[in-house]
């Protein structure tokens, strides 16, 4: 599977004091390739695909337009390949996060309450039935500082429940997940490779943790069953007794769609 927001491994340094520098064009034969160009106090030049097919790059102050047009050039196949997965993917709807916004957490709604729209950096706190934000004013800011915080702390949730759910001996015995990644999903909770790599999707932690122990364990048995074969299901069945309960309100009570990648 492929993610909601794909991005390139240089794009990894968080940029400070960013510039809008405005639409470049990229044109090699009958390819033409628009993208935003931002610059800032990072070191590498960063490449982003976004949902809808909008690219955006980021640069040093003191990269050269040739540097930029070269980074694009040497990735104009992987950016083609993007935007046609994404093209029809609805692009985010900034305008929802702002005071009040009901973001779903393990199983609760949290309400967004701007704290501090002056903070020199974005921050998110996590209290209670709130999700405190400072150092974000417009929807589109507090929509990227909600994004970023949520998926970290669903990779520390997911992390947490793998472990608490290996230390049951049955399922120990299934195997050790050799990573966990996350990747927002349109169709799935999750995947799991033939090396053992569960990928998980951050739009899970919207759900209660035993609903996320279910698609953990649904994940972990495919470390012996590649398939959903009766003997899948007998595994689930053996370590997990009320599985299908656990699926039922997992897929009758949590949103979809409510993160998208800004």
């Amino acid at each position: 599977m492929l993610s909601l927001m794909a991005r390139s491994r240089r794009d990894r340094i968080r940029p400070r004091r960013v510039s809008y520098e405005g639409i470049r064009h990229y044109r090699r034969g009958d390819t033409t390739i628009e993208f935003t160009l931002e610059r800032s106090q990072r070191r590498t030049i960063g490449l982003t695909v976004f949902p809808g097919g909008g690219v955006r790059v980021r640069a040093p102050q003191r990269a050269s337009e040739e540097a930029v047009m070269a980074l694009v050039a040497g990735r104009e196949q992987w950016i083609l390949q993007k935007q046609r997965f994404l093209a029809d993917i609805p692009l985010a709807d900034d305008s929802r996060f702002e005071q009040g916004y009901p973001v779903p957490f393990l199983g609760r709604d949290r309400r967004i309450v701007i704290a501090d729209a002056g903070a020199r950096r974005p921050r998110v706190q996590l209290r209670r039935d709130e999700l405190r934000v400072d150092g974000a004013g417009s929807p589109r800011e507090i929509h990227r500082a909600v994004y970023q915080w949520y998926r970290t702390a669903a990779l520390r949730v997911f992390r947490h429940r793998m472990r608490t759910l290996r230390k049951r001996s049955r399922i120990a015995l299934l195997g050790e997940p050799t990573g966990l990644t996350l990747r927002l999903m349109r169709r799935r909770w999750g995947s799991c490779f033939t090396d053992r790599r569960i990928t998980l999707n951050p739009e899970l932690c919207a759900a209660a943790v035993t609903e996320i122990d279910y698609v953990i364990l649904h994940e972990i048995c495919h470390f012996r069953e590649h398939n959903h074969s009766a003997r899948f299901y007998h595994l689930l069945d053996e370590r997990m007794p009320d599985w299908k309960a656990r699926r039922a309100r997992l897929n009758r009570t949590i949103p979809t769609g409510f993160l998208r990648a800004p």
